[in-house]
This record gives structure tokens, C-alpha cells and sequence, in this order.
């Protein structure tokens, strides 16, 4: 994936090296969708047929993953956001699954943690309308989730916030 957020699907087994008899540049890539996902796109995600990617101001995407090629355009979509982080996946196997991303860029002392239906991509959690409780203290540029366990963990530049149910 590039950060002008075109999407390529490599040859796993032809990862480039020198190709002296190849007649078309990048002869490793498979599916390349020019301009798909927003600028800056984070980490993609993997679950149950789905990819899921994340750009800067863009909506969080999933794309079909069928006979080794994504679908063309996405399968759903969630509202924009903000994006900035690369976002994490919890769920129960193949199912119950939650989309975790961490918003904007972490200045601020309102918690900016977000989570989506993975199947619907329905927004499910806004950490913004826990009326405080949920607020995370400036974070770092590159701060990134993790989910284990049923928690979500969010290191900040002062401390390690976990999320949990109640």
C-alpha cells in the first residue's frame, strides 16, 4: 500500500528481485487499486474474507478477498474519520467481531478511541460520549492499539490506559 492510498496485492511466492527478462515493470503485483483508500493508510487488517484499510479523513474500508483478488470497490464502509493510527481487530474466532481506531493525533485530552462493527462497519463505541470516562491522556504520533483478551490497550506518553468492559 502506498501513502498516496493505492492498494497492491503482491505475488507472495515472486516478491520482485531482478527480473532481466521481465517486459513490464513490478511483475510481483497482482491487483493494484489506484487511489482506493485514503492518503496515510494504516496498517491493513485481515478477518474472516475481509480486508480492512484506514486512511487519513477517509471512511475505515472492507474489501472482499475471493480467489486471490479484492473486490474492485469496497464491500462496506464506516462514516469518515479521522484516522492517523492503524486500527485492531478483537473478536471471538470468526465471530463477534470489533474495529478498534485510535483518532487524530493525539493532542488532545478527550479520548479519541473508536470502535465499528467489523461486519457492518457501524460505529458501536465513541469514547467521546463517555462523558470523561474514557479519556486518554496526550498519546504519541505513532501510538498504536493492541487488543488481548477482551482489552484494549492504548500507551500514551505518560502511562498505559486499558479499556475492558465495565
Amino acid at each position: 500500500m502506498g501513502k498516496e492510498g493505492t492498494l497492491y496485492l503482491l505475488n507472495r511466492s515472486k516478491m520482485g528481485h531482478l527480473c532481466s527478462s521481465c517486459t513490464s515493470r513490478d511483475t510481483q503485483i497482482v491487483q493494484e487499486l489506484q487511489r482506493a483508500v485514503g492518503l496515510e493508510t494504516g496498517s491493513l487488517i485481515y478477518w474472516n474474507g475481509r480486508v480492512y484499510s484506514s486512511g487519513m479523513g477517509a471512511p475505515i474500508m472492507a474489501w472482499s478477498l475471493s480467489n486471490g483478488l479484492l473486490s474492485n470497490a469496497p464491500v462496506d464502509q464506516s462514516v469518515k474519520v479521522t484516522g492517523g493510527h492503524s486500527p485492531v481487530l478483537s473478536a471471538n474466532g470468526t465471530t463477534n467481531g470489533i474495529l478498534w481506531q485510535l483518532q487524530g493525533p493525539g493532542t488532545t485530552t478527550s479520548s479519541p478511541l473508536q470502535a465499528f462493527d467489523a461486519i457492518t462497519l457501524r460505529r458501536i463505541y465513541d469514547a467521546a460520549q463517555s462523558a470523561g470516562r474514557d479519556s486518554l491522556p496526550p498519546f504519541p504520533h505513532f501510538a498504536q492499539l493492541m487488543g488481548v483478551n477482551g482489552k484494549v490497550y492504548v500507551g500514551t506518553n505518560s502511562s498505559l490506559v486499558v479499556f475492558g468492559l465495565l
